[in-house]
């Protein structure tokens, strides 16, 4: 597909008999090509200073810190038709080389491989295929120093901002450090070769994950996100996509949740396991208070499937919860790691269904019925309700909890039983296919019960009062 004219089109090397562009669609004619053969499409196409969708997809330039001129080019999700002739499907891997000329005096960045020059620059996907909408990208600034960071797990990480960027200032090469130990621990080797560059930069997004070439945008220190550390936080994410979004890709526009929700929940793991205090809370907040919010389902089944800009914002909540936090009690945090370690060693393409299958058959439960009432389904979700009760015979206490909505989900929700003397936790367990709206479980309590709060520390989605009062939270993109 094309949204642009293509020029000097060639087929195998050889001239095209025949181009023609209309809807979109790119239809050239050149020599017979036998089943089974390569040939080579090659194509010249002058590209737009244009952006779409609000965002940064598209070709941009933008003025950056300490007057510096940043240029980007930027696929995307079913985006790169916007800069000439392309396969735009996001399950459609490939190897990349980019040779590109420039100013002398500018830095220019592109995924993979980097053999930078005075006045051109090259970059090789030559060994771990990559998705067309992250792999196809080139950012340049004026500006830009290349700052050595950190050498961990085989990688050395590098920065390039302005002179005086905040972003490396305000990280702790330490936890970065010990990050990419534990992540590669999880997932295996860093899949683009032996340095990955982070730059900052003025962009719309809070990150973004180009192989081996994050872009995190330059004022993070210092924007007021509902993460505990947000520079921190947006790394970590984008570090992760590197494995989930870039080395294994989306079957299809649909499945995007999973590659999101992926890199929100081990960024949250870390921080809950090796973070600081509370950082690993307020993430776990932030998705409880923006999920009741989404429009569509986390992997939506709507015929056709609404383009990708109408629902990707809503897999930043729900996704991390639905997939993986609300299972953890149900089928364990290390099972729910192992599904998501099986699920991404293999290069390649998956779909929501096959995470599924993955963290099955880590757990060896069926989770059919968790996923069709959480995960799938079309138009809005209806998230459900619960209410919880109690009764007290001497010092043991029955906690009954029901839930309402328009089907049975699974879910296994804590609800804190408070006495004069003490707080204790019940977990009351639904279970995976839940068979009835209510179950309850018995705790010991020292004391009359005064207060039973339901859901304390915010794993499970639900609807309440509290939820729908005022505007909903700010869903950041990245």
């Amino acid at each position: 597909r094309s949204e642009l004219p293509a020029e000097s089109v060639t087929l195998g090397g050889v001239a095209a008999s025949e181009v023609q562009l209309s809807d979109g669609s790119l239809r050239a004619c050149g020599p017979f090509v036998d089943a089974g053969e390569t040939t080579v499409f090659g194509a010249d196409a002058t590209v737009l200073e244009k952006t779409f969708l609000g965002l940064d997809v598209g070709f941009s330039r933008k003025t950056s810190m300490a007057g510096g001129t940043f240029s980007y080019l930027l696929s995307w999700v079913g985006g790169c038709e916007h800069f000439g002739p392309c396969d735009s499907h996001p399950g459609r891997l490939a190897l990349f080389d980019f040779e590109i000329t420039h100013p002398q005096g500018t830095t220019v960045l592109c995924p993979g491989t980097l053999a930078p020059g005075g006045t051109s620059t090259s970059c090789s996907l030559s060994a771990t295929l990559a998705p067309t909408y992250s792999a196809f990208a080139i950012a340049a600034d004026t500006s830009w120093v290349r700052q050595p960071f950190t050498q961990a797990a085989g990688v050395d990480i590098v920065f390039y901002e302005a002179p005086q960027g905040q972003l490396a200032a305000s990280l702790d090469a330490g936890a970065v450090g010990a990050f990419m130990d534990w992540i590669t621990a999880l997932l295996g080797p860093y899949p683009y070769g032996k340095e990955m560059r982070v730059a900052g930069a003025p962009t719309a997004w809070l990150g973004f994950e180009h192989p081996a070439n994050i872009v995190l945008r330059q004022n993070l220190p210092a924007l007021n996100t509902s993460y505990g550390d947000t520079t921190m936080h947006v790394l970590m994410h984008e570090i992760i996509h590197q494995w989930a979004g870039d080395q294994t890709t989306l079957a299809n526009t649909a499945d995007f949740v999973w590659k999101e929700a992926t890199c929100e929940y081990l960024a949250y793991v870390f921080e809950d396991t090796q973070g600081p205090p509370g950082h690993a809370d307020a993430t776990r907040a932030y998705w409880h208070a923006i999920a009741p919010s989404a429009k569509y389902h986390p992997r939506p089944t709507d015929e056709p499937t609404p383009p990708v800009e109408q629902f990707y914002g809503d897999t930043y909540g729900p996704g991390p919860m639905v997939l993986y936090l609300q299972l953890e009690p149900l089928i364990g945090r290390d099972k729910v790691l192992e599904g998501i370690s099986s699920f991404l060693a293999e290069p390649g393409v998956r779909g929501v269904a096959d995470l599924r299958e993955a963290l099955e058959l880590a757990s060896g439960e069926d989770l059919a019925a968790y996923f069709d009432a959480w995960v799938f389904g079309s138009g809005e979700p209806s998230w459900p309700s619960f209410s919880v009760t109690t009764l007290q015979m001497a010092d043991e206490v029955t906690v009954t909890v029901e839930q309402t909505g328009s089907e049975l989900f699974g879910c296994a929700i804590e609800v804190d039983v408070t006495s004069a003397n003490e707080t204790v936790t019940a977990l009351v367990n639904f279970g995976a296919s839940p068979m009835s709206a209510t179950a309850q479980t018995t705790v010991s309590l020292n004391g009359a019960v005064t207060a039973a709060t339901l859901d304390p520390r915010k794993r499970v989605i639900r609807q309440s009062k509290a939820a729908t009062k005022g505007p909903p939270p700010k869903v950041w993109i990245f």
